[in-house]
């Protein structure tokens, strides 16, 4: 297996190490115009680090784009016409892939924060061109970074962006808000940011190993007149929902205004 990444940031860092996990024998090829990622990143999975963007094999199995959207515009590797590529850059539709690139066999992948720690939740789309094989090494490429969740249609990888790739960022909003709330009350004698990593990583394995809904679940925690009834009640009546249902809404026009720039 030989495999190309153009980019070795964060997810290119946490993808390639699953795939080296997967596939030991595997040769992985690391371009990056800064060149001391791509060293730390050939060093850490025994990598080979390209120098210059053409000095790419054009024999590889799989490429992955894993750059920063904005630069697809200046990418000018020349790709065999049935290379396969996967690509991680966020709100690129294939069409514009296909204009870009020339392939057809192209893979999207939206991928998020916490696959670097592998407890991602990745979603994958791949067109009727890929055999059943093809598909299988997909879904073992990042087997070890959380959850693949294999997508019918391209439209629905725009749709869950807002909640799976922006969502660790949503999430981690509240968290500072919880720490910044609790630290301007004064030396508690605990460590802040432990205590408030610990309600965080409670209550995911408490959603995690239970069959109740989020609702239900809630509700259990909240008494009628009590300390919780009284911060859900201040939540309510601020709009707190509402404000969720204009920020998902936000977030997803904007995935479909970045794939149709350029």
């Amino acid at each position: 297996m030989k495999i190309g990444f153009f980019g070795a940031g964060n997810m290119a860092n946490a993808l390639s190490t699953s795939i080296k996990i997967n596939f030991p024998s595997a040769q992985i090829y690391i371009y990056s115009p800064g060149k001391i990622n791509a060293k730390r990143l050939a060093s850490k999975i025994s990598g080979y680090i390209v120098d210059e963007i053409n000095d790419m094999p054009k024999d590889l199995d799989w490429y992955f784009l894993a750059f920063k959207p904005q630069n697809l515009g200046d990418f000018n590797f020349k790709f065999h016409t049935n290379s396969k590529i996967i690509s991680i850059l966020a709100g690129v539709s294939l069409s514009k892939l296909y204009n870009k690139l020339g392939n057809l066999k192209i893979v999207r992948m939206m991928p998020n924060l916490p696959t670097s720690v592998s407890s991602g939740a990745n979603l994958v789309f791949l067109s009727d061109l890929f055999k059943k094989t093809e598909r299988n090494e997909v879904k073992d490429f990042f087997s070890t970074c959380g959850n693949t969740y294999f997508l019918d249609s391209e439209d629905q990888v725009d749709i869950i962006t807002p909640f799976s790739g922006s969502g660790p960022a949503l999430i981690l909003e509240f968290a500072r808000i919880f720490e910044s709330e609790l630290a301007r009350r004064g030396d508690l004698g605990v460590d802040t940011r432990e205590l408030i990593v610990q309600v965080f990583l409670g209550t995911s394995l408490l959603m995690k190993n239970s069959s109740l809904s989020f609702l239900d679940m809630r509700d259990q925690v909240i008494s009628k007149k009590g300390v919780t009834y009284e911060a859900i009640k201040v939540f309510d009546e601020a709009g707190l929902e509402n404000i969720f249902h204009r920020a998902f809404d936000s977030a997803y026009r904007r995935t479909l205004e970045l794939s149709k720039e350029g």
